[in-house]
């Protein structure tokens, strides 16, 4: 879910994208267990109740990773952060959008070298913050 490239994004909004992870979340969480989220991930249980609950907006983007790759026949978590990274990185090279057009243009006081850090991976990244980039780079490309 994470890592698919976002189709039509003049048809929804980064809110709209982010009830849909959080939506995905919830359903994987009911589908396998706040438990084995638990076990599977090492978040604590008031996390994994709030992700339940479709609230998972300051999730950490690796730990909305690791609770995608719970999933029946899912690639793991690792492979999970690693195609979304190439999906923003190859998107934003094509629509040649810069990491200071993310940070002027995208919702969030976000610097320039912040913003390459959370595509590179080096600098954590919650769901609302991938939601907004995501967004705004399918928008762009």
């Amino acid at each position: 879910m994470l890592e698919e490239p976002l189709e039509a994004p003049a048809e929804t909004s980064p809110a709209e994208l982010l009830e849909r992870y959080e939506a995905a979340l919830a359903a994987v969480v009911e589908s396998v267990g706040a438990d084995a989220v638990v076990e599977g991930t090492g978040l604590d249980e008031s996390t994994v109740e709030s992700v339940a609950a479709g609230d998972a907006a300051d999730l950490d983007l690796r730990d909305a990773a690791a609770i995608f790759a719970l999933r029946e026949g899912s690639a793991d978590a690792d492979t999970i952060l690693f195609e979304v990274r190439d999906n923003l990185l190859l998107s934003m090279s094509s629509a040649v959008i810069t990491v200071d057009h993310v940070a002027a243009d995208v919702e969030g006081d976000l610097d320039p070298k912040e913003v390459q850090g959370m595509v590179e991976g080096r600098h954590p990244m919650s769901l609302a913050e991938y939601a907004r980039i995501h967004h705004y780079v399918a928008d762009a490309a």
